[in-house]
Order: structure tokens, then C-alpha cells, then sequence
């Protein structure tokens, strides 16, 4: 079975920005990183752009759905290999609408991150290449304006066996279907791999993410649609993932743990790509996008390509020719949807 292959952005309109726009702001929760302002999660961030206030996890328990609303960014970074902050999963009930769009003001959903494993133990400083992750992260989390991202890192919460509070903070902040399962105890072997490529995430490669001594605490074997696996760990049991890693153009398998969701996503990988890659069309009107299905650089016939939209017409059913989503003789699937749900932005997954 093919495992996540291609992504594609479809945009139902253009937004315009406006100019001088109020610099971003983004929360940390100070129970999640080492050094509060001074973590490596705030001085990425403020590297970045944005205003950058770290709470306690007192102060983060008071915080209604309002006060989230108001930051561009909500960040879980990683206490050197800690546990999971109470504090964090706790209220996620509160601040995972917020992320998602719906309430604090928001209305549509942030972008989010999340890294299965402890990046601020392992990295040497915030400017090294292991810390890559981070700050591609961050960037990605708060880059929608007008939305609430989230960069979190389940740190050491696999050994420490908190998985089922990642698992009930991750189901606040996902929409597609399919269910979270975490592997909390995957091998330490150091052993990963980026499995395809985005452009927010140009700095995180394979290199940077292996040879950590454990540089992989926490595995999701399978996770909801609307999420999407950047990075796995090649050495696990199961290795139900699969893609093809840019730098050195071979598939590689394994249990995804870093993945990423939202939109203004376009995520690519060797064996199917899609055209075209980004599409503006009218409200109402419809859209086409085709999947080019490979095996060893031919084209693969009789493949079924499985469609998803999330986004604003998430759960749009649409046709494909030829019918039943199959590969024709030059591996090739066209699939038409039209949007019913009115302006915003789609993303598009094909596998």
C-alpha cells in the first residue's frame, strides 16, 4: 500500500495583506522550554519577528480562549527531555479551538507542528544545524496572519509514559479523519528520515535529524488526515510510512514523528507528484488537479489514488477520470471538485 505521497495547495481566492501590519506575537508556555525568555524557543522566535511573551503554567491555566486569540503563535517547546506539562494538556480544551479556528476570535485553522522528540537536549544551541527543527517549525506554525499556530514537541512524554495526554491535546487540534496512535517507546537508535519536501522546512534534513544518540522519543503510526508526515524513524518494527527523501532521491519507510498540518502546504515526494502544485480559482467554481503515479521510474497502472481536501471545503466529495481514481496507462489520475463552502484556502492530498 503507498503510504502519504504528495500534497497539493489549492487556493479558492487570493488573500492581499495589508501594509504595516502589527508584528506578530507569539506565546510560550514557560512549564514547556528551560530558561523561560531565555529558552531556545523564545530566542528563535524573537529572531524571527515575533513579540514574544513566556507565561507560567499558572498564569497559561487562566488564560481564556480571548487571550490565546490574540497571538499569532502558541508554542510547547521541549524542557531538555522533560515530561508533558500538565499545564499544556490540561487546557487544551481552551486553546485548542483557537489553533483549530474556532473561537478567540479565529476562524480559520492555524498552522501546526509537532515533533516527536526532545530537539533543545540534543541540539547544542538554537543556531545549530540540529536545531533546524525548531526554527523551521516555529517559522511554519506562525507564518498564516490572522490564524493561531502551534509548534509543540512531545519531548520525552513517551518515556516519562504520558502518551495519552499528547494523544488528547493532539485530538484538540486535528479535524480530519483517522485516529492519533503513539508508539512511546520506539528504538533509540538514533535512525530518521526526511521523507519529503517543503520549502518552510528547507533547513531540516535528514542529516540534521540523525545521530542524536536518541533523536526519536515518541512515534505516531497512524495520525488524521488533515496531518502530514515531514520526517520518520526508519528503524521502527512497523514502517507503515513511506516517502522519498530529497537529498538522496530513495524511499525510506518507518513511523512518522515529525509532522505538520494546516495550510499553504505543498509537500512532494518521488513516487506520484500532482500539478498543477497551487491553483486560484473563482468562488463557486471548480477545480482540477492531476497525480502522476511512478514505480522505479515508470508508470505505475491500476493504482488507486486515494483524494483528501482539508481546509475550507473539507470533505468535498469530487470525480476523478478515469473513473474510480485509477491509474490510466501513462499512471496518470485527474480529480474535479468544486468549491461549495465559498472563499478560503484547500489543501489537497493525494495518495
Amino acid at each position: 500500500m503507498l503510504a502519504l505521497l504528495a500534497l497539493v495547495v489549492f487556493g479558492v481566492f487570493m488573500a492581499v495583506g495589508s501594509a504595516g501590519a502589527a508584528t506578530p506575537k507569539a506565546l510560550i508556555n514557560g512549564d514547556t522550554v528551560v530558561g523561560g525568555a531565555g529558552s531556545q524557543e523564545a530566542q528563535i522566535a524573537s529572531a524571527q519577528g515575533f513579540a514574544v511573551t513566556v507565561v507560567s503554567g499558572a498564569s497559561w491555566n487562566a488564560l481564556t480562549q480571548a487571550d490565546y486569540g490574540q497571538y499569532d503563535v502558541v508554542i510547547l517547546g521541549d524542557p531538555s527531555c522533560g515530561s508533558f506539562a500538565a499545564s499544556a494538556s490540561a487546557t487544551a480544551t481552551t486553546w485548542g479551538p483557537v489553533v483549530m479556528g474556532h473561537a478567540g476570535g479565529r476562524t480559520a485553522a492555524g498552522n501546526r507542528v509537532l515533533v516527536g522528540t526532545d530537539p533543545v537536549f540534543h541540539d547544542g544551541g538554537p543556531f545549530t544545524a540540529r536545531a533546524a527543527v525548531i526554527r523551521d517549525g516555529i517559522a511554519f506554525a506562525g507564518k498564516q496572519v490572522g490564524r493561531t499556530g502551534l509548534y509543540m514537541t512531545a519531548t520525552c512524554a513517551g518515556p516519562f509514559g504520558q502518551g495519552p495526554q499528547v494523544i488528547s491535546t493532539l485530538n484538540q487540534v486535528s479535524a480530519g479523519s483517522g485516529a492519533w496512535t503513539i508508539n512511546a517507546s520506539p528504538p533509540c537508535g538514533g535512525s530518521a528520515s526526511i521523507i519529503a519536501s517543503n520549502p518552510s522546512f528547507a533547513s531540516t534534513t535528514s542529516a540534521s535529524l540523525q545521530g542524536w544518540g536518541c533523536s526519536v522519543h515518541e512515534t505516531f503510526p497512524t495520525f488524521p488526515t488533515d496531518w502530514n508526515p515531514l520526517a520518520v524513524a526508519t528503524d521502527t518494527a512497523s514502517r507503515p510510512t513511506c516517502g522519498i527523501d530529497p537529498a538522496d532521491g530513495l524511499s525510506h519507510c518507518g513511523e512518522a514523528y515529525v509532522l505538520i498540518a494546516g495550510s499553504s502546504i505543498v509537500l512532494a515526494s518521488g513516487s506520484i507528484s500532482v500539478a498543477p502544485l497551487t491553483g486560484t480559482d473563482a468562488a463557486g467554481g471548480s477545480h482540477t488537479v492531476t497525480a502522476h503515479v511512478t514505480s522505479g521510474g515508470s508508470p505505475l497502472v491500476g493504482q488507486v489514488v486515494t483524494w483528501t481536501i482539508t481546509g475550507q471545503n473539507a470533505g468535498v466529495a469530487g470525480t476523478c477520470v478515469p473513473a474510480g481514481c485509477v491509474t490510466n496507462a501513462s499512471g496518470d489520475v485527474a480529480f474535479t471538485y468544486t468549491d461549495v463552502n465559498g472563499a478560503g484556502s484547500d489543501t489537497i492530498k493525494a495518495s
